[in-house]
Parts: structure tokens; sequence; C-alpha cells
């Protein structure tokens, strides 16, 4: 039990301090198609058009981080669901850091 416990808080901590680096990406950049993305850190007034996760899932909906056609502002924080790093993003403004597990 205690070692599931430290595991799970390892996983977190992996997540948001994003122990492979930072990616900083802008409305400016092509679509992001890269995985082991957990958590993304919204840099100023952004609008997401596009994020889908490795198993599918459209996260801009509301299942998951309902921000379609919504505009985030800086320091929103957003992670993917436990097991399903980010697979593809694209922005139609602003900009946010990427987290790479």
């Amino acid at each position: 039990m205690l070692t599931k416990l430290i595991s799970l808080i390892t996983s977190f901590f992996n997540r948001v301090s994003g122990t492979r680096g930072s990616v900083y990406w802008d409305v400016n950049d092509a679509l992001y198609n890269k995985q082991n993305v957990h958590t993304v850190i919204i840099q100023e007034d952004t609008v997401i058009s596009l994020a889908v996760d490795t198993g599918g899932n459209d996260l801009t909906g509301a299942e998951f981080w309902n921000v379609s056609g919504k505009t985030l502002t800086k320091g929103a924080l957003l992670t993917t669901p436990l097991g399903s790093p980010l697979s593809l993003i694209r922005l139609s403004s602003g900009s946010m850091i990427l987290y790479i597990e």
C-alpha cells in the first residue's frame, strides 16, 4: 500500500514539474505532435483550438478541460488524464509552456 502511494505521489510531481524539461509553445508554432506532455500552463490570454490525448480524447470538450471556444488566462494549469499524455495541440491565440514527463 505504501509503495503504491509513493508511486502515485512521484507520478504527480513528475507530471507537474516536467522532469524531462519544458517547451514554450505559441500561436506561431505548427501543430505540436509529440508525446509525454501531461501538464500545460497558460502564459497569456490563450485559445486552444485542438487538444487530443494519446487515447484519442478531445481534451477541449466538456468531458475534460471544457475550454472549447474559451479564452484561458495567464496561470491556468491544465493536466491530461492519467496515463494519456497530450499527443496533439494547436493554438488559435496565445502561448503556453508544455511540461514533458
